[in-house]
């Protein structure tokens, strides 16, 4: 997976500020929703997101460019996962692109 970002894609027009220096991180989090692209969650909302909500701190959104790339990763809703990936801040939002792995958390 690549973060396009970190490769100096052109930013999609619904992106004002954007940090261009990801980190890599691996967070845990309940998974709550999984949003079809070009629904409302800008920016980049011509991606897929999945938000995961963890114990402490504000709702972060995992970013895919394509079904596949999602649904490679099998999210349910209402499940807890340990997610790996590139993260940037964007307009006041928490996104993670370029997903490595993402590990389901028995309960």
């Amino acid at each position: 997976m690549v973060c396009p970002i970190c490769t100096r894609e052109r930013l999609p027009p619904d992106a004002k500020v954007v940090e261009l220096e990801g980190k890599r991180v691996a967070l845990q989090g309940t998974v709550y929703a999984v949003i079809p692209a070009h629904y409302t969650y800008s920016p980049f909302k011509d991606y897929f997101t999945v938000s995961l909500y963890p114990k402490k701190g504000r709702v972060k959104y995992l970013k895919f460019r394509s079904q596949d790339e999602l649904e490679r990763w099998s999210f349910e809703p209402k499940s807890s996962y340990i997610v790996y990936g590139c993260m940037h801040n964007a307009d006041g939002k928490e996104l993670l692109f370029a997903i490595t792995r993402a590990d389901l958390v028995k309960a």
